[in-house]
């Protein structure tokens, strides 16, 4: 019957402790100017910077 699921085996746990403890960074992360989106942009288009435009 399609409607029931078969799990064979076992289900691994995937979240532990260390998981849990772990944090993320809170330092800022430098992003190139050139790979920003422009936050000026009207067109609808927002992959289009000044740069790529002309």
């Amino acid at each position: 019957m399609d409607s029931q699921v078969r799990i064979e085996g076992y289900l691994v746990d995937l979240v532990d402790n260390a998981w849990r403890a772990d944090v993320l960074p809170k330092d800022d992360i430098r992003v190139p100017l050139c790979e920003l989106t422009d936050p000026e942009s009207d067109n609808g288009d927002a992959n289009l910077t000044p740069a790529a435009k002309s």
